[in-house]
């Protein structure tokens, strides 16, 4: 027995009625998307750099250098790095849809210097609206001011080597930038080198010193370490060896020196004595020597000893080279995802994500004396 005929109409109306509804529901909905989708935007990156190397550097004389990188957000229509500190200014003028900030090179600034002094009062300031970014790549020993509570509030967002931090600035980054070949090549070494458990140490401070200067001294008066300055040796020079030792004065979480990287690209073994969590860092299992893990100077001079001695576990440590599959997982991975730091505070600009209060590293501080 059917539905009585009214109620069938009744039916019929009910739902006429309810897809209408839900036509104009969904094209209200696809018209808001639509229209709340913002329009890419320039992005300015005003690097305050002291005059004088500035003048030195490839942004000199004002120049503009466009960020080109798959990573860029479409948000952003443009990603400009300049030196020229009316930027700002220039380019809202010119055109509308411009964002930007501000970035302080915390190295390269001392309290009290007359770079520091170069500064705007209050650094919220800087003639814009622009928020201010302090790029802290290098330990806290190196950029004391960095560690300043009071320095750190006047600044927005923070590109540092933590991996935590507001944008992640590695120190490959440098490399890959003058050679974006760098780790695709990682070329192997020749397979005649010098005796024993040699070893080179790539030292870019001659008047070196810090908290394992004592490690270091025993280990020099065991071993027979060649000392070099960057740029005065040639490659073929510290291929001959087979490990580099590389000592950081401040044992930072995730700090990883240039040379660390360098040690790959040559082949050789980096003995390290430096970022807690280094093995992170380590393309593959047993490709680095952790210093850190031996007791005494002896200890690990004893190993190095043992390593040399037996060509087929020294050529373990190098094996990645010729077997891809032995890397680390999350070796390729960081480097498969990495973005120039540039590219990703650009997007962190545009992205209006909630902005975190910077903190001090105070990890890797030498303790002062009471």
């Amino acid at each position: 027995m059917g539905l009585p005929r009214p109620l069938l109409v009744l039916l019929g109306v009910c739902t006429a009625a309810l897809l209408m509804l839900l036509n104009t529901v969904l094209h209200s909905t696809a018209t808001t998307s639509t229209s709340t989708t913002p329009a890419p935007v320039d992005v300015y990156l005003v690097h305050w750099l002291p005059q004088d190397l500035a003048q030195r550097t490839t942004l000199s004389a004002g120049a503009e250098v466009e960020v080109r990188a798959r990573c860029l957000s479409p948000h952003v229509r443009r990603c400009v790095v300049t030196t020229n500190r009316s930027a700002a200014a220039t380019a809202a003028a010119a055109a509308g849809g411009v964002v930007g900030a501000h970035v302080l090179h915390a190295a390269y600034f001392r309290s009290g210097s007359r770079a520091m002094k170069e500064l705007p009062p209050p650094y919220e300031g800087g003639g814009t609206e622009w928020p201010w970014v302090l790029a802290r790549t290098k330990p806290p020993t190196s950029e004391p001011a960095a560690v300043s509570r009071e320095l750190l509030r006047c600044f927005q967002y923070d590109a540092s080597y933590h991996r935590g931090g507001g944008v992640w600035v590695p120190s490959f980054a440098a490399l890959l930038r003058r050679d974006p070949a760098f780790f695709r090549r990682l070329p192997v070494p020749p397979a005649e080198r010098l005796p024993g458990a040699s070893i080179v140490w790539w030292q870019r401070d001659t008047a070196w010193s810090g908290v394992h200067d004592s490690f270091v001294a025993e280990l020099g008066a065991l071993a027979s370490i060649d000392v070099v300055v960057p740029g005065a040796a040639p490659v073929e020079f510290m291929q001959q060896h087979k490990f580099m030792l590389i000592v950081d004065d401040a044992p930072c979480m995730d700090y990883v020196p240039d040379e660390f990287w360098i040690a790959l690209s040559f082949g050789l073994v980096p003995v390290v004595l430096g970022a807690p969590n280094i093995e992170e860092f380590a393309p593959a299992e047993n490709s680095i020597v952790n210093a850190a893990k031996f007791a005494s100077a002896r200890a690990l001079w004893e190993h190095l000893q043992a390593l040399a001695g037996d060509p087929a576990r020294f050529s373990d440590y190098l094996s990645y080279k010729h077997d891809r599959s032995l890397l680390r997982p999350a070796f390729v991975r960081m480097l498969s995802e990495y973005c120039e730091p540039e590219a990703l505070l650009c997007n962190l600009l545009v992205s209006h994500q909630q902005r975190k209060p910077l903190e001090p590293d105070l990890s890797c501080l030498i303790p002062a004396c009471e």
